[in-house]
């Protein structure tokens, strides 16, 4: 009997990284409960991602509002930087008014384009003077 090849050591961390990455992609997907939409059977089930982490994500990530992609963002951004909790949540609400300051401005731009701008006219197509072609044989 043959005994199994062993796996290089750098191939296993590759697998490692891999597996690490979809557990942290799953649990991202069971707390924006991405599970509850899902079309999978193992997800309804589970209550929770247990399908493609990263398949799941893309599918529903446009999804989610952008006021709070621009919350977690920030919140993830703070605690990178070593703030406390309660520091990240004051950053992630000075952020978010930030955000909606500009959306508004955005907003507000927009609208005065459409009501400045010009309708287009379009000139009328005439027929030419003369009739169609015709051959006959």
């Amino acid at each position: 009997m043959k005994k199994p090849k062993r796996q290089s050591t750098k191939l296993q961390k590759t697998d490692d990284a891999a597996a690490a990455k979809l557990a942290y992609r799953r649990k991202m997907n069971t707390g924006f409960l991405f599970w509850t939409v899902c079309s999978e059977g193992p997800c309804r089930r589970a209550k929770r991602c247990a399908g493609d982490g990263e398949a799941c994500f893309q599918r529903w990530w446009p999804h989610v509002p952008e006021e709070f992609k621009q919350s977690i963002r920030a919140a993830i951004d703070g605690l990178r930087r070593g703030l406390s909790p309660e520091e990240a949540v004051n950053q992630v609400e000075s952020k978010l008014a930030e955000w909606n300051e500009i959306d508004a401005r955005m907003a507000q731009e927009e609208e005065e384009e459409e009501q400045n701008a010009k309708p287009v006219v379009r000139e009328p197509v005439i027929a030419p003077a003369h009739g169609p072609r015709v051959r006959s044989l």
